[in-house]
């Protein structure tokens, strides 16, 4: 019935546009199922490709379930559940409104429960090896070997110790409770000082600069350019906050080397130039900063920042255009507090 349908489809539009020596439309059916088949094919060999490139490409950390005592265990603190808090610690920092703020191009490890890690278990016929060997295999060549992340938590009498392997880099830190949380905020430190040291660096310059300090040189150990950015425009902020000036513009200069198009990098150099009271070059860096990403989410900052440097150049109107531009961008956020002080400050 579908077929002698398609026929008398087929048969009009051969009258109505003239198409001559063409044969019926069930005659050329397997003709075309062989396209499709071929196209199927085709797609799932693109999927394929991307799939693994991506695998290849993204470095994994792998968490084990941590080894507990009996009597924490009891307690609901299980080895997947201590791993899971761990997990949770590293998330916390990660979305500290700082780190979030500047966003690598990289976007860093994935974090995997090992008791959830999927495997590719599918077996290359006549040979026996897995398509999961052979991916580990190739990450191994190019320097992306997951991370194994394991530990054990040891209680002895009032004092637990929650310790934590980070590839063979082992420490151990105390905690007060039984719920492990200040140990476990410590072992999360740890994790991200092996695994992401540029989320650690700026998690730390909010909490403890002098960590920060020590976190950003084990950075510039890196060979990586981006995080060797990340760790002079931190450098240069923590200058900067101890009123170090030059010395924050010297780590700033050496970012715009490594990385000109740097938004983060022009954004803090304008706002330690503000701090200084050079308004006419720290105008200068927010432009630079809009016009090289203009539709950044965190342009509301940099408009801010613009605004109060207009301000205080004694420039009124073209400051209130950049404090309305803020207020557009996030209308959802209350900037009052900058501009009364700006104008205290003007004052």
């Amino acid at each position: 019935m579908i077929h002698k349908s398609l026929n008398k489809v087929w048969s009009f539009l051969v009258q109505k546009f003239s198409i001559k020596n063409i044969a019926p439309f069930s005659s050329r059916i397997g003709e075309i199922r062989k396209i499709l088949v071929d196209l199927l094919i085709l797609i799932i060999c693109i999927l394929s490709i991307i799939i693994v490139y991506r695998e290849l490409k993204t470095p994994y950390v792998i968490f084990e379930p941590f080894q507990v005592p009996e009597e924490i265990e009891k307690q609901g603190l299980t080895g997947r559940a201590v791993a899971s808090k761990l997990i949770d610690q590293i998330v916390v920092m990660r979305a500290n409104p700082e780190t979030t703020m500047f966003a690598p191009r990289e976007k860093g490890s994935t974090f995997i429960q090992s008791w959830r890690q999927v495997k590719f278990e599918a077996v290359i016929p006549g040979s026996g090896i897995t398509l999961d060997s052979i991916l580990i295999y190739v990450k191994g060549l190019i320097g992306r070997q997951p991370i194994s992340i394991s530990g054990e938590i040891v209680k002895q009498e009032r004092i637990v110790e929650v310790s934590v392997r980070v590839d063979g880099n082992y420490a151990k830190f105390p905690s007060a409770t039984d719920t492990l949380e200040d140990g476990l905020h410590q072992a999360a430190r740890h994790v991200l000082k092996y695994t992401q040291p540029s989320i650690l660096a700026t998690y730390l310059y909010q909490v403890d600069k002098h960590d920060c300090l020590n976190t950003i040189k084990h950075l510039l150990q890196n060979t990586r350019d981006e995080d060797d950015s990340l760790a002079y425009i931190l450098w240069g902020k923590i200058l900067s906050d101890q009123k170090d000036f030059e010395g924050a513009t010297e780590k700033f200069k050496i970012v715009q080397n490594i990385d000109p198009k740097q938004h983060y990098l022009y954004n803090n150099w304008g706002v330690s130039l503000l701090r200084k009271g050079d308004y006419k070059e720290a105008v200068d860096k927010f432009m630079r900063a809009i016009f090289i990403d203009p539709l950044n989410p965190n342009n509301y900052i940099v408009y801010a920042n613009w605004g109060s440097a207009l301000l205080q150049d004694g420039k009124l109107s073209e400051a209130d255009l950049k404090f309305r531009k803020t207020r557009e961008l996030r209308p959802d956020i209350d900037f009052s507090d900058i501009e009364r002080k700006s104008i205290r400050q003007l004052r």
